[in-house]
């Protein structure tokens, strides 16, 4: 007869009582862009509150119509702040970029009488934005530098570059407009158009901020439904029930503010 050794006992699971319970609403509240959400419905709650006008869809876009010019570049760098990372030299690009178009159309003999047309400008000046860019992500990757140290510097060399290249080609920081560039009413179409619909006016650039909040809502859809749903073991059809409804309410209340 073969003796068997008994199976020790399994210990008890024993709960660390350094941590203490937390109930959904905290763990809700505790996170980043649920404070967000709460200031911009407190905002809009007071302006609305204080104007009448301000929350109808013609107020609404008389504000957005101002915002959209900030806004377009806001979505990329939010995109971007979103992945943890942060370009300070943003805002001087836009001007130098603005500067370099006009720079380049302008009739003066320190340029060599070159006069470029708009339609070579404004892509020209595109691909080299596009290269700076590519630039700045390549020495953050390469060096391993946080993005805020690389940009810095990116910012100052922009900065610098758009004060001494102004001065030395126009003799004076202002370089004029593109009024009388060549193909200056070729680019109107497409940036300076407007529409109307319910006495409401939009503008391109109306136009282009709603294209771009689009399509980093739809990158953010896309982000949040790898994370949730594909990397997890178990599927969720709750959660994905739960995440659709409340997009699709959201853009149903945007086509009815709009309606």
């Amino acid at each position: 007869m073969s003796d068997t050794a008994a199976a020790p006992p399994a210990e008890a699971v024993v709960d660390d009582e350094r941590l203490a319970y937390r109930s959904v609403f905290q763990r809700i509240f505790i996170r980043p862009e649920v404070g967000a959400m709460i200031g911009a419905v407190g905002i809009w709650t007071f302006f609305w509150a204080v104007s009448e006008t301000f929350g109808t869809a013609g107020g609404t876009f008389g504000w957005l119509d101002i915002a959209a010019t900030l806004g377009i570049m806001a979505v990329a760098v939010s995109m971007l702040m979103i992945g943890g990372e942060f370009d300070l030299s943003s805002g001087a690009m836009t001007g130098a970029m603005g500067i370099l178009i006009i720079l380049m159309v302008k009739e003066t003999g320190d340029l060599g009488g070159l006069g470029l047309p708009m339609t070579i400008a404004i892509p020209l000046s595109l691909a080299i934005a596009l290269g700076i860019g590519y630039l700045n992500g390549y020495m953050v990757e390469r060096t391993g530098q946080p993005s805020f140290i690389i940009t810095l510097g990116t910012f100052f060399a922009l900065k610098g570059l758009k004060l001494g290249l102004s001065k030395r080609f126009v003799d004076q920081i202002q370089v004029g407009t593109t009024d009388e560039a060549a193909d200056f009413d070729f680019f109107r179409p497409i940036f300076a158009a407007e529409w109307s619909r319910n006495d409401h006016q939009l503008e391109s650039r109306d136009f282009f901020y709603i294209v771009l909040i689009a399509l980093g809502a739809a990158l953010l859809v896309l982000a949040v439904l790898e994370l949730w749903f594909r990397r997890r073991e178990q599927f969720d059809s709750a959660g994905l029930v739960q995440f659709l409804v409340g997009l699709g309410l959201g853009v149903a209340g945007g086509i009815g503010l709009h309606v």
